[in-house]
């Protein structure tokens, strides 16, 4: 079968199917990243594709769904429809797959005792879920596992940072090929979901100096794990050619000066698919801009400081979410609460991984 008929096919399929069809091959891989197939993706299956944007003011936290695919459309995710206060709820995490993580930390009964949720904004189903033993007493990150088929918590052997590295980044890790990664100060800490491991890597040379790049993000690029290295007027793109092997290359060197004469100073935030980078332009402003053309999208959050971004690629179908397989995992050693959440899984099980994360010297 022709490529094309093949693309335009999968323009109508589930998001499942077009995540295990970038299987087949290099090629279709990269063209089903590419903007034009994900807004056709969006505009004939519903699909949502976006951005979840958290802030806070006033000690309240505020949500904006933010889209570069959806906007000639009327969606408006939001968590209103959650049992708690508006402004009370923060989102912990979220799933690319639109699972989304929140915690009520306000809650003035229960003498303040956080109230977990797990929900898909998308369809409204939302479902409490047991709290996670947050205080711990060590040096150390402490590691405990939460599965919902046994709905019992076990522990895992603590975690030893490299020298220097008390803490991983507030900052969600990125999710790839099984694997939560997080950006150490000039290395890699990378935990794998299935054997319940973790190992930490050097990066090369540039991108293990700091002082050569004023501003770096880890991010997913494609499905492999990447990096946007920032200068004055442009950006480097680094991508880890091998899961097993530490082998990075540089793929593409992108000019940033056409934003800078508008008056936008910028700084990556993640990818849009392949050809669009999420930048934020101060506090109030959100930037897609398109790598191809030079052209891009502003986006007005709001008047508070936006704290955290956290990608979705969601549908409209029921989950069931009483019915889904969760699995957590906490990151433990300090007093603030940092969750994490993959996804994961395919079929009609829908299974869902979530994983939460702590982080800091108790």
């Amino acid at each position: 079968m022709e490529e094309d008929m093949i693309l335009e096919i999968l323009s109508r399929a589930r998001l499942e199917d077009v995540a295990r069809c970038r299987l087949v091959s290099k090629n279709l891989n990269s063209t089903t990243y590419e903007s034009w197939f994900r807004k056709a993706l969006c505009e004939r299956t519903k699909a949502i594709s976006g951005f979840f944007v958290q802030g806070l003011d006033m000690r309240k936290y505020e949500f904006k769904f933010v889209s570069n695919n959806n906007l000639d459309s009327d969606i408006n995710l939001s968590l209103n429809f959650l049992p708690c206060p508006l402004g009370t709820v923060k989102i912990a995490a979220a799933t690319k797959q639109g699972i989304v993580l929140c915690v009520n930390e306000k809650q003035p009964r229960r003498l303040r005792i956080p109230e977990y949720y797990v929900c898909k904004p998308s369809t409204k189903e939302w479902h409490k879920i047991p709290n996670p033993k947050t205080r711990y007493f060590t040096y150390r990150v402490a590691m405990v596992v939460f599965d919902s088929e046994a709905w019992a918590w076990k522990s895992l052997k603590d975690v030893w940072l490299p020298f220097h590295q008390h803490y991983l980044q507030y900052q969600p890790p990125v999710f790839v090929c099984g694997s939560f990664y997080w950006l150490l100060l000039n290395n890699i800490f990378a935990f794998d979901q299935a054997t319940e491991t973790w190992t930490t890597f050097d990066l090369p040379f540039p991108l293990c100096k700091r002082d050569y790049f004023y501003n770096v993000k880890l991010l997913e690029y494609k499905g492999q794990l990447a990096m946007l290295c920032q200068r004055e007027d442009f950006m480097q793109l680094w991508v880890k050619e091998d899961s097993n092997a530490e082998v990075w290359s540089r793929r593409q060197t992108i000019s940033i000066e056409a934003l800078q004469r508008e008056g936008l100073y910028t700084t990556p935030s993640a990818f849009d698919g392949s050809d669009v980078v999420l930048m934020e332009a101060g506090y109030h402003e959100l930037v897609f801009y398109d790598l191809k053309n030079g052209t891009y999208n502003v986006c007005y959050v709001w008047n508070c400081q936006h704290e955290l971004l956290f990608p979705v690629q969601t549908d409209l179908e029921l989950v069931h979410l009483k019915n889904v397989r969760l699995h957590f995992e906490t990151f433990n050693g300090g007093c603030d609460d940092i969750l994490r959440v993959s996804s994961g899984g395919g079929g009609d099980s829908k299974v869902v991984d979530l994983r939460w994360g702590r982080e800091q010297l108790g």
